[in-house]
C-alpha cells in the first residue's frame, strides 16, 4: 500500500513504522481495507489510472498520511470505495487508526483532492 518510490526511505523512520503496525493492528476490517486497497490497484492495471506526476515528470510521491499511498491520476471516470474520481482527478487511498485510542474512528477511504509535492508526513497515530 506504501508508495513503491518512497517505501525504502519511510523504512528507515521508525515513527513511520510504528504507525504502519498500528494501522494493521488497530484495523477492525483489514479485509474491507485490503479489498478496497485491491480497487486501487485494479484501477492502475487496467489504465484507469497512474501514478501522479509533477511538472517536470517525477512522481508526486506519497499521501502524508498512513499507508503513505502514492498518489494516483484518473485517466478515465472511476468509482473506487464509493467515492467517484473525475477524469484527469488526483487520488489517493487513506487508511489511518488516527485518533482511535480517543474514539475517532477508524479511516479507509479513497481521498480525491489537488495533491502536490512536498506535504510534510503525518505519523496519523491513534492517541
Amino acid at each position: 500500500m506504501t508508495d513503491p518510490n518512497s517505501a525504502q526511505a519511510l523504512r528507515g523512520d521508525p515513527k513511520a513504522g510504528r504507525v504502519i503496525d498500528e494501522m494493521w493492528a488497530l484495523d477492525p476490517d483489514p479485509a474491507a481495507s485490503v479489498a478496497l486497497w485491491n480497487e486501487n490497484r485494479r484501477a492502475v492495471e487496467t489504465g484507469g489510472a497512474v501514478v501522479a506526476k509533477n511538472a517536470q515528470g517525477q512522481p508526486l510521491g506519497f499521501y502524508f498520511c498512513t499507508p503513505y499511498c502514492a498518489i494516483y491520476e484518473a485517466r478515465r471516470p472511476l468509482v473506487i470505495g464509493g467515492t467517484p474520481t473525475g477524469q484527469e482527478q488526483r487520488f489517493t487511498f487513506e487508511r489511518a487508526a488516527e485518533g482511535v485510542c480517543l474514539g475517532y474512528p477508524y479511516k479507509r477511504e479513497s481521498v480525491v483532492g489537488n495533491f502536490q509535492t512536498g506535504a510534510d508526513i503525518d505519523y496519523c497515530g491513534p492517541d
